[in-house]
Formats: structure tokens, sequence, C-alpha cells
């Protein structure tokens, strides 16, 4: 299939409350992994992979950083006079500005942009899914399938399928039901955020949908179930859904493993991504590092083991980090100690501090149990943790989370589950 004829759609807009500080911040698709990534970085390599040269990305909660990371496309190939990469903002038309009021409204609102003669196919995916995947395939299932839309699924146990979007599938690989209407007793499938629609089946769903639909699985999805013209598409391949931050820690060292089941340096299919001008990695004569990925520009002088290192980060004589995501900028001073922490840019760890420490009983963070549960705490942006004070697992320092936040705790010590700064 002539890839031309096909638009591509990022749905990179979504409120980032659901990645707590990580993505209060930033949109959730602009949320940094692994190193030097983005999130979005999958869906845009995916994209160039396969061949698609006109792509959206429809955008809105704090965009900056996305817009910053996108610019021109030229990482992925996108800086060219025939297509190219566009970000879809909410804007001014007869004197009001409408914000996108979910994924469907949103594709709604730049119905003009996916109503081109060009396209006979519409590709929409989530911004922040972690996934390799080659598009042509799917591409020409749906041309055979005839089908108004095709949605991408993923055998799960009928557990996890639960959790997501659960399909029950019919004769010739149509969509029987989903949702709610499907099964839950064994082995189920489950949309993994991924469709293919004929341009022309989601125009007319698009300008019908009524002015209170704002969902696309409830307006256009189900709908669609409904009439019998939806098709689905069985991806074997690695695919990950980041919901929680517990979600995130556990995709990211998946990268650390001897056998990733989704490799960053298969040079078959690189991730790419915009790189800044960074220095190379510096390991002082102190240095120890074992099994971890260490990005540009870091000066390591302390022990680094199974922990991911983005850039100009600094670990200084003395200092530990183990099990852990530190992010650009971050500093851990002397004889401090990192354990099983995600630290966001610009943290700073006071000497002889220890983040991850156990105090007091084990317990869920007391305003996040979902979220933070396994032992992993969070530190937000340009927090500053002051000399030897202990922070226990499973807590949150929010944005805005000063030093006097501190004082507040006996015996220099946030015990575990604890909470501070802005919480929702």
């Amino acid at each position: 299939m002539p890839m031309r004829n096909v638009l591509a759609t990022i749905l990179a807009g979504g409120k980032g409350d659901s990645l707590l500080a990580l993505s209060r911040v930033r949109a959730t698709a602009s949320v940094p992994f692994a190193g030097h990534y983005r999130l979005i970085d999958f869906a845009l390599s995916n994209c160039t992979h396969s061949g698609i040269t006109n792509v959206g990305v429809l955008t809105q909660y704090l965009p900056a950083s996305l817009k910053a990371h996108i610019g021109i496309g030229k990482p992925w190939d996108f800086d060219r006079r025939d297509g190219g990469v566009r970000l879809l903002e909410p804007y001014y038309r007869g004197g009001e500005l409408r914000w996108y009021r979910g994924t469907g409204d949103a594709l709604a609102q730049n119905v003009e942009v996916i109503d081109d003669r060009r396209f006979d196919h519409v590709v929409v995916t989530a911004g922040d899914l972690v996934h390799k995947m080659d598009y042509r395939p799917l591409l020409d299932f749906h041309a055979v399938a005839r089908a108004g839309v095709t949605l991408v699924v993923k055998k799960m146990p009928a557990a996890q399928a639960g959790a997501y979007d659960a399909v029950e599938l019919g004769r010739g690989n149509v969509v029987k039901a989903y949702g709610e209407a499907a099964p839950r007793q064994g082995a189920s499938c489950a949309s993994v955020g991924l469709y293919v629609f004929d341009r022309p089946f989601l125009v007319d769903k698009l300008r019908r949908m009524k002015s209170s639909g704002t969902d696309l699985v409830n307006e256009i999805i189900v709908p669609a179930v409904g009439e019998g013209a939806a098709a689905a598409y069985g991806y074997d391949g690695y695919w990950a859904r980041i919901d929680t931050v517990d979600d995130y820690y556990a995709v990211t060292f998946e990268c650390l493993t001897e056998n990733p089941p989704c490799s960053l340096d298969d040079p078959r299919w690189p991730i790419y991504t915009r790189l800044p001008d960074d220095p190379p990695v510096k390991l002082g004569p102190n240095a120890e590092v074992h099994n971890s990925l260490i990005a540009d520009g870091s000066i390591i002088n302390g022990l680094v083991e199974n922990s991911v290192i983005f850039r100009r980060v600094y670990v200084e004589k003395g200092a530990c980090v183990k099990d852990s995501i530190v992010m650009d900028g971050a500093r851990v001073e002397t004889g401090a100690s990192v354990d099983r922490a995600i630290l966001d840019k610009l943290v700073r760890v006071g000497a002889g501090a220890r983040v991850g420490a156990d105090v007091g009983e084990p317990r869920p963070n007391e305003d996040f149990p979902g979220q933070l549960s396994e032992g992993t705490t969070l530190v937000a942006k340009a927090v500053k943790i002051p000399p030897a004070f202990a922070i226990g697992r499973n807590c949150l320092l929010d944005i805005g989370t000063q030093e006097t936040a501190f004082e507040h705790f006996p015996g220099r010590a946030f015990p575990n589950g604890a909470s501070a700064g802005v919480i929702d």
C-alpha cells in the first residue's frame, strides 16, 4: 500500500496526572524514558520505519517540551516538503477557544485536517505506548478486511485484558464485542489503543458525533463494533502501556535485562530521538558501574548499579545509586545513597542523605497506593533533599516540595509511604 495515502495521528494531549510528579510538568507523551528518549519517540519512529510521512500530533496539556522535542521532525526524517509532522493544538475559532475534551473531540476538532482526499486511511495511536511495530502489514490487512476500522489486539490473560479494553472476536476476525460487553473468562484479547480507519468512515463518524461526545472509544469504536464494521488485527510483539509510576519503573528496567523484550539497540529498528550536543560520559578514578545505562554528559565518581542515568547527572565520590532512574542534571552528593527511586530533572540529594531507605513499617503511598506500592520512591523535578536526611520507600516528593517541608519530621527521616508537596 502506498504510504503517501496514509495519515498518522498521535494522541498526545491528555492531562498529565497519570504519572504523578513525572507528568505534572510535561505531557505524558513527553515523559523521559530509558536514558535519552521520550515516550512519543516510539510512535514517531514506528511511522518513520513504516514509511508514513504525514503525521499529526494532537497535543494540548503543557505542550512546550513536546513541541521543543519534535520541532520540524528532523530526527524522524519528517523535515520534508512533501508531508512532514504537524502539531495540532486547540485554537481560537469564532472568538472562542475550545479545549480538547477527550480523544474523540480532539480528532473532531481537526476533522478538516483529516478529511484530505490525499489520504485513504488514518492511523490513530496513543503517544505514550512503548512498542515497535511496522504499520505496513496492518494497513494491508485493513485493506483486505474491508472494515471501517481495524483494532490492533493482543492476547492477554483475562485479568490483564480486563484492565485494558477486552475484545471478543467473531468469524473472520470481526470484532464481536468490546469492553464491558466482552467476556472475561479464560484467555482474552485486548485492544492496545492503535487503530486504522478508512478516512471517509472516520470523517463521517466525527462529523456525526454528538456535541457532548468526547471519547474515541465510546463515541466511535463501540458503535462501529455494534454495526459489524470493526475488524481485529493480532499483534504478538512487545507492547506496554504505562498507566502508573510502578509501570514506568518496571518497563524501564525491562530494558536492562540480558535479552530485553524491547531492544533499544536493534540496528534494524532504531528508536530515533532528538539528541543535544553533550560531552562523553566521564568515569572518575573511584567510579564503579554495573549493568546500567549512562547517558552523555554524566560524571560518575561513585557506585552505579542496575540503574538508568540520564544526561549530565553527577554522582559524587562515595555516593551510591542502585536500582534507580536519575534524570537530566540531577546530582547525588558525597556519601548519599539512592535505592529504588525515580529522581526527576535537577533533583539534588544532599551529602549523606538516603533516598529509598526503610523508614518505619512497610506500606504503600498514603495518597496514591495504586501508583506507588512496590517500594519505588518518586522525587519531583528540582526538589532538594537536605544532607543526612532519610527518605523512605513508596514516598512521593511532589512538585513544590521545599526544604522546609523536611523540618516537620523527627529524626531527620521521611517515613515509608509519606507524601509532600502538591498532592491532588
